[in-house]
């Protein structure tokens, strides 16, 4: 038989675990969702408007860290005219296209200005070893992540002036516009 020490230890021990089991849990799954199927219900994500040459888009803004790192990965399509990755300092990010859907074009944009682009960049095959990346030649501060073909179909160029454009707004992230023309 147990005495009352050995008990108590016993089921310290087991609330221990147990604790540490939903914590893991929450930080592999945050969502508390194990699944890898592709959601598709419309998200809360934080819009802006963006001015692109002679283009106006609406963009999704990645602004923290974990949203730079899901990015558009697991989606089903990019759900709005781009995805807008902003840095608080000018930097040489490196972005992968881990667990894409689609393909993308990649307009990296310092001061005001498209400085760099990466055009038709795939997502990878399920029998690809590697994932491909991409990285601007130059420090940033922004990163526009938009269909595959934009930068030629509105002829994006270096020295393309960007700005941002009215007020950040909280709404739905839906289909996309520009993949819908």
């Amino acid at each position: 038989m147990l005495d009352k020490n050995s008990l108590f230890v016993m089921l310290f021990g087991v609330v221990i675990l147990s604790g540490l089991l939903i914590f893991w849990w929450f930080e592999v799954f945050p969502d508390g969702n194990r699944s890898e199927e592709i959601s598709t219900a419309p998200q809360t994500r934080t819009f802006q408007t963006a001015q692109l040459g002679e283009q106006q888009l609406e963009v999704v803004l990645s602004e923290t860290a974990r949203e730079h790192q899901q990015g558009l990965s697991r989606q089903p399509s990019i759900g709005s005219d781009g995805m807008l990755f902003v840095f608080s300092q000018p930097q040489q990010p490196v972005f992968w296209m881990n667990e894409m859907r689609f393909a993308l074009d990649f307009i990296w944009i310092a001061n005001g200005r498209v400085v760099d682009l990466h055009e038709n960049v795939p997502y990878p095959e399920p029998h690809d070893s590697e994932i491909r990346t991409v990285q601007p030649s130059v420090p940033v501060d922004f990163v526009l992540e938009v269909p595959a073909g934009f930068i030629q179909r509105f002829g994006i160029t270096m020295g393309t002036p960007f700005a941002l454009t009215g007020k950040p707004v909280d709404k739905t992230w839906e289909s996309s516009k520009l993949l819908q023309e």
